[in-house]
């Protein structure tokens, strides 16, 4: 498992690395272009940088069209498959490429994170080379001490014994759907990066994708699409 999330990270390094490299070299482009225009009709124009994204300014100039992230799974296509999925048991609201989602691979050992949102990074502090190739769990006890106590956002007090329970609890009901292949949404305290707790309420829906195998044969995989929503109010009573 250590050398399959280590291949997952690997690739997300480099992939980190290689879009720094690219912005570097559209900032780059952009101030030559900026240098080298010319007025046309009133107009100024210039040649646009071969690194630049389609979205224009701002954009990653490492994804193409269609594309949302450069991993190769389109993230339009992900909504696309929650939105019109049959019987949802959950209503989501609004959904778009703002949402904190990432994406597992359900057929592949411990379901690790093959995806994941800006949003996902930016809710839990880790970046995408730290993310990927990881259980969402790591999210849940990231320190390993049974003897701490944490402050909540309410600033009350809870032991770290009593989050363990309370998200045993929502892990043994989330194991359950999914062996199913069932929607489930649980609520569970996760820990940032920097320690600091956040309430979680996880909605898991399970999604096909399909991939060509050996022989080119085409197959439906089967992928957890994981929605997460702080949702501190849900959680100041502790009645989880």
């Amino acid at each position: 498992m250590d050398g399959f999330r280590e291949d997952y990270q690997q690739q997300a390094q480099r992939l980190s690395d290689l879009r720094s490299s690219a912005e570097k070299q559209q900032q780059g482009s952009t101030r030559r272009s900026g240098n080298d225009s010319s007025v046309r009709d009133g107009e100024r124009t210039g040649t646009a940088s071969a690194g630049s994204s389609h979205d224009g300014e701002g954009g990653d100039p490492l994804m193409y069209p269609g594309l949302y992230s450069p991993s190769g799974f389109d993230m339009m296509d992900i909504l696309v498959r929650v939105r019109t999925r049959p019987n949802p048991r959950y209503e989501l609201g609004s959904i778009d490429d703002s949402v904190a989602l990432i994406l597992c691979d359900a057929e592949s050992h411990d379901i690790p994170i093959v995806y994941c949102s800006e949003h996902f990074e930016l809710l839990t502090g880790y970046n995408r080379p730290e993310i990927l190739g990881r259980n969402c769990r790591f999210l849940q006890d990231p320190f390993q001490l049974d003897s701490l106590s944490h402050v909540l956002p309410d600033n009350s007090v809870i032991k770290h014994t009593e989050v363990k329970a309370i998200n045993d609890k929502a892990k043994r009901e989330l194991k359950e759907k999914i062996v199913k292949g069932e929607e489930a949404q649980v609520k569970l305290i996760n820990f940032r990066k920097d320690g600091k707790i956040f309430f979680n309420v996880l909605t898991v829906i399970p999604i096909l994708w399909k991939e060509r195998g050996d022989g080119d044969e085409v197959r439906g995989k089967l992928y957890m699409v994981g929605f997460q929503a702080d949702e501190q109010k849900a959680f100041f009573k502790l009645g989880v």
